[in-house]
C-alpha cells in the first residue's frame, strides 16, 4: 500500500473511533432529543443521515463495498446497536475504498481519494458537532471524559 493510502486509512479509522465513541456515549434520551420545533432530525436520526450519505457515495462509486450495507430508517435512530452496527459497516467499506484504490481515482470527486475521503469526515464532524450541541442544549450533555474522547487524536 502507498504511504498516502496508509496515511488515509489511518485518518479514517481515527475519526471512525471518534463517531463510535459519540454512538456510545450518547444516552437514550439524546438520541431522542432535537432542538428542533418544526419535524427536524433528533440526534439518533443526524447519525441516520451520516450512514445514508456514506451509502449514496458508496452507490455512486463503488457498488461493490455497498452491496449488503443496511439501509437505516429515521425512527431506527433511537436504537444503539443498529446504528453501532451501520456505521461499522458503511466504515470497513470506506476502509476498503481506500485500499482498494492504489491510484486515488475515485468517481465524483476530480480531487481524488484524499478530496473524498475530506468530504466525508468534513460532513460528519459538522454533525457530531451539531449533535454535542443539541445534546447540551437539551440537558443531555456527553460527559467530560467521554466529550474529550471526540478530540483525542494523537492517542489512537
Amino acid at each position: 500500500m502507498e504511504l498516502l493510502q496508509e496515511q488515509l486509512l489511518h485518518a479514517w479509522r481515527m475519526h471512525e473511533s471518534k463517531t463510535t465513541a459519540l454512538i456510545e456515549s450518547v444516552s437514550q434520551e439524546g438520541l431522542e432529543s432535537t432542538l428542533s420545533t418544526r419535524g427536524g432530525r433528533t440526534v439518533g436520526q443526524q447519525l441516520v443521515h451520516m450512514h445514508a450519505v456514506r451509502l449514496m457515495m458508496l452507490d455512486k462509486m463503488r457498488k461493490d463495498l455497498r452491496a449488503g450495507l443496511p439501509e437505516l430508517e429515521r425512527e431506527q435512530g433511537h436504537d444503539r446497536e443498529l446504528l453501532g452496527n451501520a456505521f461499522q459497516g458503511s466504515g470497513q467499506a470506506i476502509a476498503q475504498l481506500i485500499e482498494t484504490t492504489p491510484d486515488g481515482k475515485v468517481k465524483m470527486f476530480k480531487g481524488g481519494l484524499a478530496t473524498f475521503i475530506a468530504y466525508l469526515v468534513a460532513h460528519e464532524s459538522h454533525h457530531r458537532g451539531g449533535i454535542v450541541l443539541t445534546l447540551k442544549q437539551a440537558r443531555h450533555p456527553l460527559s467530560k471524559d467521554d466529550y474529550w474522547r471526540l478530540w483525542g487524536w494523537s492517542k489512537a
